[in-house]
């Protein structure tokens, strides 16, 4: 594209100069070899060729390698509109070059998972996408960026679960931001892609730096808590409609959904009312209450109703304090503050309007649950 910028060819030798092992960088074609971690691999970042061999002018030198010629390969990324491509060709080398092993004698494609070797230098060939997905994100800025990632051999998708990363100009609690971060998926602002388009080596674009999570703890700890917050509870949907919204969210943090007999009248319909006296509300059974649904007052004598919003701000803040009460969620503290023992990000969370149950740390601060409060639904001009 008009934008690429070469880059050279990247060896991780050194740990601030290593991709985050959750984070991904960029649409990158990569070279690892088995067993030796990051410590072995190399990265390319935009198109152009890279040279392998034991001379010091090499991309990738070998220059303790005996078997390895002194110009022994080349690699070649190449990028048209939202794809990238990365093919080898053999400088007529000694020893050969290898892929999945039968030796190559023209300039062969490569692929995720293939295997490439270099004389009796293995690597495996990896792929890490750039795909996409935009939530609470203005028109005009959601152009700029699409019309960059596609320089990039990047696109744009529409499902969060297709995504690499999620773009938002500031954090708001939405349906993708929840399963983005139960999902390990970065959330990053719109600046991330414009630096990928201008960075001269990979570290210019660590997305760290462009992360809008702010206080909240996206660490390893705090994902496996989210995973499995909603373990043991049923969510009974009052609305059928509602379903699509939050069905993944639940599926992923460990819950089952559950859907109530539809019912357009003021009068609960038998089947509602056999429903009802089957699956009665607890700490375990949590009805969520729906739009339209016109029995409602009848039906919160007997069953205590929860709105919606409750579902991804509990995932958010990894808290079940918004559904249990008092004693539930006090049982409940000392397994979340000893699983965060070890998590000093959750510690940097502004603890004191969000925190329910005492001693139970919330893992995120107020004002971001503030900010998207009203951003499950979307709002004008942006994508929710």
């Amino acid at each position: 594209g008009p934008n690429a910028v070469a880059l050279s060819f990247l060896p991780l030798l050194h740990s601030h100069l290593r991709p985050p092992a959750s984070l991904v960088l960029s649409p990158m074609w990569g070279l690892t070899q088995p067993d030796s971690g990051e410590q072995g691999s190399y990265y390319f970042h935009l198109p152009r060729t890279y040279t392998i061999g034991r001379l010091g002018s090499c991309s990738i030198c070998f220059a303790g390698a005996a078997q390895i010629s002194r110009n022994h390969a080349s690699i070649t990324v190449s990028a048209s509109r939202q794809v990238t491509s990365l093919s080898v060709k053999d400088s007529g080398s000694k020893y050969g070059t290898r892929v999945d092993g039968k030796q190559i004698n023209k300039e062969t494609e490569l692929h995720p998972g293939s295997e490439l070797e270099f004389a009796r230098i293995v690597f495996t060939v990896t792929y890490t996408p750039l795909d996409l997905c935009f939530s609470q994100v203005g028109t005009s800025v959601l152009n700029k960026v699409v019309e960059t990632v596609h320089t990039l051999g990047g696109r744009k998708v529409d499902s969060i679960a297709d995504a690499s990363h999620l773009i938002m100009e500031h954090f708001a609690v939405t349906n993708k931001s929840v399963y983005a971060i139960l999902s390990n998926i970065p959330i990053v602002s719109p600046n991330f892609v414009f630096a990928l388009a201008t960075a001269r080596i990979v570290d210019d674009a660590d997305p760290s730096r462009f992360l809008v999570t702010g206080l909240l703890d996206i660490s390893a700890e705090a994902t496996a808590i989210r995973r499995s917050l909603f373990e043991g509870l049923t969510f009974v949907l009052l609305n059928s409609a509602m379903r699509r919204n939050c069905q993944e969210m639940v599926s992923l943090a460990g819950g089952k959904i559950l859907l109530a007999p539809s019912s357009k009248r003021k009068q609960p319909t038998k089947a509602l009312l056999a429903f009802l006296k089957l699956h009665p509300s607890s700490p375990t059974t949590i009805y969520i209450d729906g739009p339209n649904f016109a029995p409602r007052k009848i039906v919160e004598k007997t069953h205590t109703l929860h709105d919606f919003s409750r579902i991804p701000q509990s995932l958010v803040q990894g808290d079940l304090s918004l559904f249990l009460g008092d004693e539930q969620s006090q049982e409940n503290a000392q397994d979340y503050s000893e699983a965060f023992e070890a998590s000093p990000v959750a510690l940097l969370a502004d603890l004191s309007i969000l925190q329910v149950a005492p001693n139970l740390p919330n893992l995120v601060s107020s004002s971001l649950v503030a900010s998207g409060e009203n951003a499950l639904l979307g709002g004008d001009n942006h994508i929710p």
